[in-house]
């Protein structure tokens, strides 16, 4: 199942967001939005694992 968000990003972080898809070779604001979010994840959950463990 695939789900759909909207995310409103300001103009000024568009623009920006724009030249680092271009210079990374994303072929969509899309594709760059989700490698940039499965690494916050990943990294978010490293974290919560570590956190957790010293529980």
């Amino acid at each position: 199942m695939v789900e759909s968000l909207v995310i409103e990003v300001p103009v000024e972080l568009v623009e920006g967001l724009d030249d680092i898809v271009m210079l990374m070779g994303f072929r969509s604001r899309e594709e760059f939005a989700l490698v940039a979010l499965r690494q916050l994840l990943d990294k978010h959950m490293a974290l919560m694992k570590c956190i957790r463990s010293d529980d």
